[in-house]
């Protein structure tokens, strides 16, 4: 069973609703960390980059100390296995409520499994081009799916 990994976080800097937010999509952290050669998360930034050049959607990726903001400046935050098989991003993600999307090369490794469908979306690296059409197309980000997603966050405390 896998075991999400927790840490100690301070408060969240304020967030603007979700509509009004700059990135569709964000992933904050280095890229040489996580398994592969090149690692996952080059594979997926490349990905992030070259499916937002196609469908014209607003994302970031970032590395440095304003990560918070960049994250609370975004509807989602992609969420790459570590050198483990979860992440302590994961745990960021939830925290700063973010919809999460938990990316893996080969197998999920995601926490609660079960329950992490009402709160994120899980994609290979292969799946994540169409994952990002979707959540850029007006009528999905009015689906049931994903506003059930956006609602659990909400009621999440700031």
């Amino acid at each position: 069973m896998p075991i999400p990994l927790l840490k100690w976080m301070p408060e969240p800097p304020a967030k603007a609703p979700m509509a009004s937010r700059q990135h569709l999509i964000s992933f904050v952290g280095n890229t040489m960390h996580g398994p592969g050669h090149p690692t996952l998360r080059n594979r997926m930034k490349y990905m992030l980059w070259s499916a937002a050049k196609e469908h014209n959607v607003s994302t970031k990726a970032y590395h440095g100390s304003d990560w918070r903001n960049v994250m609370v400046s975004s509807r989602m935050s992609l969420v790459p296995r570590g050198n483990g098989r979860t992440s302590f991003h994961l745990a960021e993600t939830l925290h700063l409520g973010l919809v999460p999307i938990y990316v893996y090369s080969y197998t999920p490794w995601i926490p609660y499994e079960h329950l992490f469908p009402e709160i994120g979306f899980s994609v290979q690296l292969n799946g994540l081009p169409d994952l990002m059409k979707r959540l850029n197309d007006p009528s999905q980000q009015n689906s049931s799916d994903f506003n059930q997603k956006s609602w659990w966050r909400s009621r999440r405390k700031p």
